[in-house]
């Protein structure tokens, strides 16, 4: 498993889920920013277009964008 730790204000890209219909080849959802660290390893995202996102997400699911 890969570690990443990301910071305030840092553009990241989602992985697929798992349970996707299309699968984990599927077009992602776009890119999100760190909106603030829940805990380790943890992070409350924020959608370029539609805003806060509602839950948390774990940063072994996401990519940094650079």
């Amino acid at each position: 498993m890969i570690k990443r730790e990301f910071e305030f204000g840092d553009l990241v890209l989602q992985r697929n889920q798992k349970d996707s219909e299309e699968g984990k080849l599927a077009a992602g959802g776009g890119a999100y920013k760190i909106q603030m660290k829940i805990r380790i390893g943890e992070y409350g995202l924020e959608d370029l277009v539609k805003g806060s996102i509602p839950r948390t997400w774990k940063a072994e699911k996401a990519k940094e964008v650079l």
